[in-house]
């Protein structure tokens, strides 16, 4: 056990993030998002997810985080099948950390990044109007305020959604 304890605090800031940092899951997830395509990006965002995640087991957050990375994962492979059993092995754990906290606008602001980019086919779009209308909600109120960069970017993102 000590040994993963060391290799955690290893990980943890090379990937940028520090054990149950909200701001800092945030930011790693906006970045990764720039740069969705990029391997070393995505895999970077979820080695530091999985490494928070197991730092703060009692956060679903840091799950939910964590899930998003692995679904991102899931879309850089080049084998459908590949992908498909990752974003099959990943929305349960992104579906548990919602049913943990269901009106934390994170999490379903992290979901709706998932609905709105994966294939039709998938059939994981059931959430969307809702998910929207709850993010937007939490817009108005001022939810993001403390992390204005992110704020902006959820802003951004829902204009894109937008007909």
């Amino acid at each position: 056990m000590m040994g993963w304890g060391w290799l955690l605090l290893m990980v943890l800031p090379i990937a940028g993030l520090e054990p149950c940092d909200l701001q800092g899951y945030r930011q790693a997830y906006r970045e990764a998002c720039g740069d969705f395509k990029n391997r070393d990006v995505v895999e970077g965002f979820l080695a530091g997810m999985t490494a928070a995640a197991a730092e703060c087991p009692e956060e679903p957050i840091a799950a939910g985080y964590q899930a998003a990375a692995g679904l991102m994962s899931a879309g850089l492979s080049w084998n459908p099948m590949e992908a498909l059993q990752r974003f099959n092995e990943w929305t349960p754990v992104l579906e548990a950390s919602i049913e943990a906290v269901p009106d934390n606008p994170d999490l379903r602001f992290l979901r709706l990044g998932v609905q709105t980019n994966v294939p039709a086919i998938v059939g994981y779009r059931g959430e969307i109007e809702g998910d929207l209308a709850l993010i937007q909600a939490a817009l108005r109120e001022g939810h993001w305020q403390d992390a204005p960069a992110f704020e902006a970017f959820v802003g951004q993102t829902l204009s894109e959604l937008q007909p």
